[in-house]
């Protein structure tokens, strides 16, 4: 959880407003996750800023139902997809465009 929050933070250093976590390929998220997720979230939103993440399926998705936390029915419109948590973050975050990180 360690590598996704500090990706996530340094989205939001390099002025991304916009970011879309694809959830689908995630099998398990603990309340670490969650707060990682939740941590992003009042970030972002107190710089006028959207966190969505869609995709989750099983489990995943029982737990943020049961959470009640804000989630996407839909992965698109997706500008970066980021492999995994050692990729770089690149490409584009500002004026309104969406990062997609996939997870």
């Amino acid at each position: 959880m360690r590598d996704l929050d500090r990706h996530l933070r340094a989205m939001v250093d390099e002025g991304a407003t916009r970011i879309r976590v694809d959830l689908s390929g995630l099998a398990l998220c603990t309340a670490a996750g969650i707060a990682v997720f939740a941590g992003a979230r009042v970030r972002i939103n107190s710089l006028g800023g959207t966190l969505d993440l869609a995709g989750m399926h099983g489990i995943v998705d029982r737990v943020f139902t049961i959470t009640r936390f804000p989630v996407s029915d839909s992965l698109s419109p997706p500008v970066v997809a980021l492999a995994g948590p050692t990729t770089g973050v690149g490409g584009r975050g500002r004026g309104g465009r969406w990062r997609r990180v996939t997870v």
